[in-house]
């Protein structure tokens, strides 16, 4: 009876949970994000789900792949034919000359996944449908990962972690993208906190298994993102013991976040061999054109290589990019603060822990440490794809969400309190008056 009402205050602050972060997901009801923001963002990505779908209903050819540019006559012109897709489906007819343009890029799983949905059932024949499933499926992931967090790191960052959250514009405005299917980024991180409180070795084999496998499904989906999602997987096993310091004297368990990378790392090699399969009339051709058309100049080609806005991109510097991302804001943080002081925000947090230093060197080490982990899990992605960050800097900036926003905001609350009792206890109290003084000497 006691383990059944103990669990009480944990169903209802899950359920609680889902409902609010599925309402701010769904339609931003919210208004965390601005609206205009909320309903056009990445509509070309979209696109691309939306064109595989109709090129289904309508019986076009797809050449074996899921996402493509559909359009209504012969030729795709973005952004003009962008909504071709969705008015063939509101309207569909054969008569009309239409044309499909396979998306080479991705595997695209969301586009296979999606169009069996839409064929399955009519009820899913409203796009508003696939997207209030994608809006629940991260509102639930969330939540289980907050509750996770709850027990590894506290009840202060796991309320604060899921507030963050919810109240970032950036995380309202991709959550119901059928492109971006974006719960499948903190899959892999709810899977390896689970891994983390396991006892079992039977399993925590199983849960190594299920982190590649969404690592595997999140690759066919697409690869972006994939350097941030791997380190947030990693970092429950660094950063959960030096929150539960009672019970985990041994430090981080780098043998765990050793394998966990490793499974990550299969997961995403298992989907780019399927890929590259596609890609070309044999795997080497195929990961050979996967390099150059796609993951070169999302990252380091050679300037020349490529023209326009990638060839700026190639040629920009590294930490050009990174400074865009502190400094650019054109959006608010979290809580409402504006973005214009993320760099005010990150510097006050640090000059707060070199000041604790002075009194408490662990403790400074320790937020130190929660700090670096959270950055790196953000600058893995936005220095590794260069090339994709410069361009993409109207929709990278989620990439602060992978836990050093949360950090900063579980920081501004910790450090504060911890400076607190040092100087409270370091102030003499003194004596105000003769009385006070007398009661002092005889309480």
């Amino acid at each position: 009876m006691k383990n059944s009402k103990s669990r009480w205050p944990m169903v209802l602050a899950f359920a609680v949970i889902t409902v609010v972060a599925t309402l701010s997901f769904f339609n931003n009801l919210f208004g965390f994000s601005d609206p205009d923001f909320f309903q056009h963002f990445q509509s070309d990505s979209e696109s691309l789900v939306i064109g595989g779908i109709a090129a289904d209903t309508l019986g076009l050819e797809k050449a074996g792949w899921h996402l493509g540019m559909f359009a209504l006559g012969e030729r795709y012109s973005f952004p003009e034919s962008m909504l071709d897709a969705q008015f063939a489906l509101s309207a569909p007819s054969t008569e009309q000359a239409t044309t499909f343009q396979p998306y080479l890029s991705q595997y695209g799983i969301q586009g296979l996944v999606f169009s069996w949905l839409y064929r399955l059932h009519p009820q899913f024949h409203d796009l508003s449908s696939l997207r209030a499933l994608l809006a629940l499926l991260l509102a639930l992931t969330l939540a289980a990962l907050t509750l996770c967090y709850a027990k590894l790191y506290g009840k202060c960052f796991a309320t604060l972690f899921i507030a963050a959250t919810i109240t970032s514009p950036w995380i309202v405005v991709f959550a119901r993208n059928l492109y971006w299917v974006p719960f499948l980024w903190f899959v892999p991180p709810l899977i390896a906190a689970w891994l983390y409180m396991s006892k079992s070795r039977v399993v925590r084999g199983g849960l190594l298994v299920a982190i590649a496998l969404s690592v595997f499904i999140k690759s066919l989906c697409g690869y972006e993102y994939l350097t941030s999602i791997t380190l947030l997987t990693c970092s429950v096993f660094l950063l959960a013991p030096i929150f539960d310091t009672k019970h985990s004297a041994g430090g981080p368990d780098w043998r765990r976040a050793t394998l966990t990378f490793l499974a990550c790392v299969c997961g995403f090699s298992a989907a780019l061999t399927l890929h590259a399969s596609k890609r070309g009339d044999n795997l080497p051709n195929g990961l050979l054109s996967i390099y150059q058309w796609d993951i070169s100049k999302r990252t380091y080609a050679a300037p020349g290589t490529f023209d326009g806005h990638v060839g700026e991109s190639l040629a920009s510097a590294p930490l050009d990019v990174v400074a865009a991302y502190f400094q650019q804001w054109n959006t608010e943080i979290a809580f409402g603060i504006p973005g214009a002081l993320f760099s005010s925000w990150v510097a006050t947090i640090g000059i707060s822990i070199a000041l604790l230093a002075l009194w408490q060197r662990n403790a400074a080490i320790k937020y130190t440490a929660m700090l670096f982990w959270g950055l790196i899990t953000t600058l893995s992605w936005l220095v590794i794809a260069k090339g994709h960050s410069y361009v993409h800097q109207h929709m990278n900036f989620v990439l602060w969400y992978f836990g050093f926003v949360q950090m900063l905001a579980y920081l501004s609350l910790r450090i504060p309190l911890e400076l607190y009792r040092i100087w409270s206890r370091r102030t003499p109290h003194w004596p105000t008056s003769r009385y006070s003084q007398q009661h002092r000497r005889h309480p």
